[in-house]
């Protein structure tokens, strides 16, 4: 089963990998911190964020069920694929 611990570590993973790919040191990440008005990830790098959760968790992420207003906080983002991505 995914839960929101297993998709929380992979996307702060995913993020140290991001910004180290790019000489950038990742800071703390709050859930309440918007991964794109933050500057974490471009909008590209959102969709490259998403492929690779659904890669991992072998899930489709569908922006029209997505179960929360804020998916790109940390927390909302969690809690959005979180249960799509169960299994």
């Amino acid at each position: 089963m995914t839960d929101q611990v297993q998709v929380r570590a992979f996307i702060i993973g995913w993020l140290e990998e991001y910004a180290k790919a790019r000489a950038m040191t990742l800071p703390a990440v709050a859930d309440d911190t918007d991964l794109l008005e933050s500057g974490l990830v471009d909008s590209m790098g959102f969709v490259e964020l998403i492929s690779a959760i659904e890669g991992r968790f072998g899930c489709e992420v569908d922006f029209g069920q997505l179960c929360s207003d804020n998916f790109t906080t940390l927390g909302g983002l969690v809690a959005s694929v979180a249960s799509p991505c169960a299994v």
